[in-house]
């Protein structure tokens, strides 16, 4: 599967039972990783919540345009895009996603 197409549904995604966030799948996988693409107000939310250390990158947005600086390669990419509802989304390239279920989402009310 592409994880560029296909029938994209929301979920709420986090990193070692971290943080959630929302975005869009198309139930593509990456390794065994969910594979989400994340709103612009979403990757400021990432951004806020990496800088107090929880990972070894930095996102980078200015205007629309959102990259990633990988420490460990000494390098920034610029994350790929897709529309959904008229929605830019922007993937986080080998990031380890979870899904997170129902109960886990009702637990955290």
């Amino acid at each position: 599967m592409n994880h560029r197409t296909g029938n994209f549904q929301a979920g709420i995604f986090c990193i070692d039972d971290g943080k959630k966030f929302a975005g869009v799948t198309n139930g593509d996988r990456w390794n065994g990783w969910e594979i989400p693409w994340f709103g612009l107000s979403e990757m400021k939310a990432i951004q806020d919540w990496i800088e107090d250390g929880i990972n070894p990158n930095d996102i980078v947005i200015e205007g629309e345009k959102v990259s990633i600086f990988y420490h460990s390669l000494e390098e920034s990419f610029q994350c790929e895009t897709i529309q959904h509802n008229g929605v830019t989304h922007y993937f986080i390239d080998g990031w380890c996603w979870d899904k997170v279920t129902t109960s886990e989402n009702d637990n955290e009310k």
